[in-house]
């Protein structure tokens, strides 16, 4: 599986998607380059395969759940708030 993004070239639908979803971090990758063109192909557009990707994502944070540790908190459900949100815009 591979992850490339560079912010100097986004002139291909790869980095374009990518950008728009904002999976930009090396260090932090959400999506494979392959799962991006699979919904690339299978769209109607950058802003469908953006929106799909989002709702991919989503549906992988709502499997996690939020955790308390004394005062610490982890909220992955914002997360998937956050892509639903994204991906409905997209869909507008």
């Amino acid at each position: 599986m591979t992850w490339t993004y560079a912010s100097t070239d986004i002139s291909t639908d790869l980095a374009r998607v990518r950008l728009m979803i904002g999976d930009t971090d090396t260090n932090d990758q959400q999506l494979t380059d392959e799962e991006l063109n699979f919904w690339i192909d299978n769209s109607a557009g950058t802003m469908f395969a953006a929106a799909k990707c989002c709702r991919s994502l989503a549906a992988e944070y709502a499997r996690r759940v939020d955790k308390s540790i004394g005062p610490a908190q982890l909220s992955v459900s914002q997360r998937q708030k956050h892509y639903l949100d994204l991906a409905m815009q997209y869909e507008a």
